[in-house]
């Protein structure tokens, strides 16, 4: 396990946030991903760039259960309400001490996608 302090303290670069985040992915995970965007197109995001911008950050938002962006403010309060948040270990944020917020869902996601594709 890594923590996020492990993470942060480490600067392993690109490589150490994907293994930071990598420990969250679940084949459950995966699944949603592959269900939202097929391998295909996660492979050719992948060769088009290494964080998978090229598809827009609106569609990572929705699969991680945001809906819009305008709602960002209630991510916390109203408990994400995101079928990624029940597939995500709970033992292991608090493990870890990741906070659950956009941005891991976000990052958590885009490695799921990572692996598909690779």
């Amino acid at each position: 396990m890594i923590t996020r302090k492990d993470y942060i303290d480490n600067k392993g670069g690109f490589e150490g946030f994907r293994l930071y985040y990598a420990q969250f992915v679940t084949l459950e995970i995966k699944k949603l991903v592959e269900e939202r965007f097929t391998k295909a197109r996660l492979v050719q995001a992948l060769a088009e760039d290494m964080h998978l911008n090229t598809i827009p950050l609106a569609y990572w938002d929705k699969l991680a259960g945001l809906g819009d962006r305008q709602t960002l403010n209630n991510w916390n309060d109203t408990g994400g309400k995101s079928a990624l948040k029940t597939l995500v270990s709970k033992e292991l944020l608090k493990a870890t001490k990741e906070g659950w917020s956009l941005a891991t869902a976000c990052c958590i996601l885009k490695e799921a996608g990572r692996q598909i594709a690779e």
